[in-house]
């Protein structure tokens, strides 16, 4: 039996193909002799919540929950109500300090209409009586950022890291956690 991961979960009873070429060989473990790969410190920093905002405001901003095993889910601001991507979930490898991101699904809102927004809401407008679809993207998407970490300063108490595009605010170590703010919806 081969042990193959897929989105982050181990998938068993998997058929390798395996080539006579010795560079294309796939070796294979016994589940309960799997190797396990060791998460560097820097890894084990960046499990948890991660939000392009250093304050809270009326909802999550976009945000990032990294898991230990791999995963990651991407959460579009709950601010923005005129959204159409919800989220967005797949696999992340941290390479020294090259942060490399393959999205495989999505979480968007089809159908729907735009009215104008009222109570919290960041935009104009909001998308309502809408359909929610989950689907496995035709190819998946991989992008790699350059991170930094930084330390907490005196004007946001919350460590971050920065990737030269954004800046991201750590909210949680819990990646399944909400810390003080609640469930996610």
């Amino acid at each position: 039996m081969a042990v193959v991961v897929m989105d982050g979960n181990p998938v068993q009873d998997v058929q390798p193909v395996v080539s006579d070429s010795p560079s294309n060989q796939i070796q294979e473990f016994p589940v309960e002799e799997a190797p396990v790969a060791t998460p560097t410190r820097f890894e084990e920093y960046l499990v948890g919540i991660w939000q392009d905002s250093a304050v809270m405001g009326s909802g999550w901003s976009d945000h990032y929950n990294f898991y230990a095993d791999g995963r990651f889910s991407y959460y579009v601001s709950q601010m923005k109500c005129d959204k159409r991507l919800i989220k967005q979930t797949g696999g992340w490898i941290l390479d020294n300090n090259k942060l490399t991101l393959t999205t495989t699904r999505e979480k968007v809102m089809t159908g729907g209409k735009m009215v104008k927004s009222t109570g919290s809401c960041g935009t104009p407008l909001t998308l309502e009586d809408g359909q929610i679809e989950e689907r496995g993207l035709p190819k998946p998407v991989v992008q790699t950022y350059e991170i930094a970490q930084r330390e907490p300063s005196e004007d946001h108490f919350h460590e971050s890291i920065n990737t030269g595009k954004i800046q991201l605010w750590r909210f949680d170590s819990d990646p399944d956690g909400r810390g003080e703010f609640g469930p996610e919806n």
